[in-house]
């Protein structure tokens, strides 16, 4: 969840211009068996927001797609009052449906100018180059961390649903699970002494 989700959800909630998270529930399992591991490769999850729900599903890079015509096993789908866009990062589809059922028809397709397996991927010496110019100058970065912050607590907070089995109510204003004691202690690993976090 907190791997591809972040990558998902950030881009999500700067289109939904997004205000703070209000609830959340999750429901995931580990469906293959036979490799090592114990991290859930299934995830379903629902988010409450002010004026929109979004909703996320994982399957561990199955052959289970979401959207249809699209090259990619992943993507995101803003269903609209009055159609719903698909993208990922070849480009995008849209429907003139808000439901994709078997009569909605496909109005425009646009796939991403010149694209190849490395077009879709940027390098880690580029944002460190970003990164290190931005340190330099005193200026911003291209993303900034409260919105990286705003992206990665959804998911965190979809980990601690499926690991209390219930759906939580999210209090943005001091981060805090109100009345739900032990997903809130879920909420900060324990630390090693000499390297706690400090108290604000």
């Amino acid at each position: 969840m907190t791997d591809w989700g972040v990558h998902h959800l950030d881009i999500i909630l700067w289109a939904m211009k997004a205000s703070d998270l209000e609830a959340v529930m999750c429901s995931a399992r580990r469906l293959n068996t036979e490799e090592a591991g114990d991290v859930p490769d299934f995830h379903e999850a629902v988010w409450d927001y002010p004026g929109f729900t979004l909703t996320y599903s994982y399957s561990k890079f199955s052959d289970f797609r979401l959207g249809r015509n699209r090259p990619y096993d992943h993507g995101i789908c803003f269903y609209g009052t009055d159609a719903t866009l698909i993208l990922d990062r070849f480009g995008f589809d849209i429907w003139d449906s808000p439901e994709r059922g078997k009569d909605s028809v496909l109005v425009e397709s646009v796939p991403r100018e010149n694209p190849s397996e490395r077009t879709n991927v940027v390098g880690l010496d580029h944002w460190a180059t970003v990164f290190v110019a931005a340190v330099q100058k005193g200026g911003p970065t291209p993303l900034d961390l409260e919105a990286s912050h705003r992206a990665t607590v959804p998911c965190l907070l979809a980990n601690i649903s499926h690991k209390t089995g219930r759906r939580l109510k999210w209090r943005a204003s001091d981060e805090t699970i109100p009345g739900d004691s032990e997903a809130c202690a879920l909420l900060s690993e324990p630390r090693r002494k000499g390297y706690e976090l400090p108290r604000i």
